[in-house]
């Protein structure tokens, strides 16, 4: 009995040590941004591979990464082909070329407008 005792009591042990070591690991919650820090934005046309959800797809394949702050899209919500996008991002942790690269990898065809040329809210 106490040897039982004894192994329930270290496996509670480990447990918790492990336990402890994934959350050592986890990073740390989103903390707002000062409006301070310098902010980009990079706007483009794009298409998309057609599916019910790919501008779902694609906003939370960019806003995976933390330096993404903003995805703002154009009227046409329900198709994937001929959208324009707006996306601010921080500067000082990625590059307006990774930007571009990542809008690149989520569609099937981009063009990327020169800074200022595009505003979301515009009309067609």
């Amino acid at each position: 009995m106490r040897c039982a005792v004894g192994t329930i009591v270290l496996m509670g042990l480990l447990a918790t040590a492990c336990g402890s070591a994934n959350v050592a690991q986890r990073p740390p919650p989103d903390l707002p941004v000062p409006a301070s820090e310098p902010r980009e934005r990079v706007a483009a046309r794009v298409d998309m591979v057609p599916s019910r959800d790919c501008e779902e797809a694609f906003d939370l394949a960019l806003y995976a990464n933390r330096a993404i702050e903003l995805i703002a899209w154009d009227s046409r919500v329900g198709t994937c082909i001929d959208r324009h996008v707006s996306i601010q991002f921080l500067p000082r942790k990625i590059s307006r070329s990774q930007v571009v690269d990542a809008v690149n990898q989520r569609a099937t065809r981009v063009t990327v407008y020169r800074e200022g040329a595009f505003n979301h809210d515009a009309k067609r």
